[in-house]
């Protein structure tokens, strides 16, 4: 599965529509893919939690990043890109 790594700003892709969900570390939010009209979930990370968490957690973040792409299982979800 092909993952893109994008640096510019998730607005100018998607139309956020709601929070459905919202943790310690960040928030996830339905989305609209503005090209494809697709319905998906964004999840936030705040840059200062991990940045805080120092460098194990940044560790652990970009491992489950890894761990995501490289899944295709219709019970995990599925990861399209990183911003």
């Amino acid at each position: 599965m092909f993952v893109s790594t994008k640096s510019e700003n998730v607005k100018d892709e998607y139309i956020i529509k709601e929070t459905l969900g919202e943790g310690a570390f960040g928030k996830v939010y339905k989305v609209v893919h503005k090209r494809s009209g697709f319905v998906r979930a964004l999840k936030t990370i705040k840059k200062n939690s991990v940045i805080k968490g120092g460098q194990g957690q940044n560790d652990e973040l970009f491992n489950e990043m890894s761990i995501l792409k490289k899944l295709n299982h219709p019970n995990v979800i599925n990861i399209y890109e990183l911003f």
